[in-house]
C-alpha cells in the first residue's frame, strides 16, 4: 500500500475523531454533572464492616495536606464506587469499558427498568456487593429529576444508603 495513502487515510480518520472528542466535550462542559449526595451509617445494628476491610483512592481524587491521594475506607469507599459507577458513562474508563452506565437519553424506559439496569451495573462495578444486599430504587417526576436511592449491605454488616439526584 502506498505510504502517501495511509498517511491521508490516518489524518483523515485523526481529524474525525478530533471532531467527535470536540463535540462531546462541548456538551460535558454545558452539561456538568450534579453533585451527588450520600448517606452512610447503620440503619439498625452493630458495625461489623471494620475500616480497614476494603480501602482505595477516595472518589473523586483528592489530594491531602502532604501532597499525597486520600485513601477511603470501609462503607464510605463502596459508597463511592457506588458513585462512580453512576456518573460513568459506557467506555469512558479505557481499561474497564463496560463499567459505568449505558447511554439511556432517547429511550423510552420505566423507573422499575431503570431500576434493574443499574442495580445490573453496580454488581458487575462492585465486586462486594451480591444481587440479594442490593436494592436500588428510582423515582423520576414531571420536571425531568431523577432521584436514584442505593440501599446495600456486605456479608455479615448492616445496610447503608447512598442518594443520588440527577436532573435532565
Amino acid at each position: 500500500m502506498d505510504l502517501e495513502l495511509v498517511n491521508r487515510i490516518d489524518s483523515q480518520e485523526l481529524s474525525r475523531i478530533k471532531s467527535n472528542f470536540a463535540a462531546r466535550d462541548l456538551h460535558n462542559a454545558e452539561n456538568p454533572r450534579p453533585a451527588p449526595m450520600l448517606a452512610f451509617g447503620d440503619f439498625g445494628g452493630n458495625t461489623s464492616l471494620s475500616d480497614t476491610t476494603l480501602c482505595g483512592l477516595k472518589y473523586p481524587l483528592e489530594v491531602d495536606s502532604n501532597g499525597s491521594l486520600v485513601v477511603s475506607c470501609g462503607y464510605e469507599r463502596i459508597s463511592q464506587q457506588i458513585l462512580e459507577t453512576l456518573e460513568t458513562r459506557f467506555s469512558e474508563r479505557v481499561y474497564r469499558p463496560y463499567m459505568g452506565t449505558p447511554e439511556l437519553v432517547f429511550e423510552t424506559i420505566s423507573e422499575s427498568v431503570l431500576a434493574q439496569t443499574l442495580k445490573a451495573q453496580i454488581l458487575y462495578s462492585v465486586p462486594l456487593l451480591s444481587s440479594d444486599s442490593l436494592r436500588v430504587r428510582v423515582s423520576i417526576n414531571d420536571n425531568g429529576e431523577c432521584a436514584i436511592t442505593v440501599v446495600y449491605s456486605v456479608e455479615g454488616s448492616e445496610e447503608a444508603m447512598v442518594k443520588y439526584r440527577y436532573t435532565v
